[in-house]
C-alpha cells in the first residue's frame, strides 16, 4: 500500500474543507494520479499538474474525527508506458 506523506491542500481544497466543518456536503466523486512535478506555491493550482489516470474510490471510511480514508486499486493495465506517481487529488 502506498503512502502519500506531506499532503498539500490547495487554497481551492482549504476552501472545501471548511465548507464541510460548516456542515455542508462533501461529496467525494474520484481520485486522480500524475506525473507532474511543480516546486513552486501549490496552494493556487485547481488541477493536477499532469493528470495519467482517473480512479475509482472502493471504499470511504472515518478512522477517527475529522479524518477520511480513501481506498482506490492503481493498476497499469492499459498503460502504454509506465510513470512516477507524483500527484494525487
Amino acid at each position: 500500500m502506498a503512502n502519500f506523506p506531506a499532503l498539500t491542500l490547495t487554497d481551492n481544497g482549504i476552501s472545501i474543507q471548511t465548507k464541510a466543518q460548516t456542515g455542508q456536503p462533501l461529496a467525494f466523486t474520484r481520485i486522480a494520479v500524475g506525473d507532474g512535478e511543480f516546486s513552486g506555491d501549490i496552494s493556487e493550482l485547481t488541477a493536477l499538474l499532469n493528470e495519467k489516470q482517473t480512479l475509482d474510490i472502493t471504499s470511504i471510511a472515518i478512522p477517527s474525527a475529522g479524518a477520511a480514508r480513501l481506498r482506490t486499486t492503481l493498476s497499469n493495465a492499459g498503460l502504454g508506458n509506465g510513470y512516477y506517481v507524483r500527484e494525487i487529488g
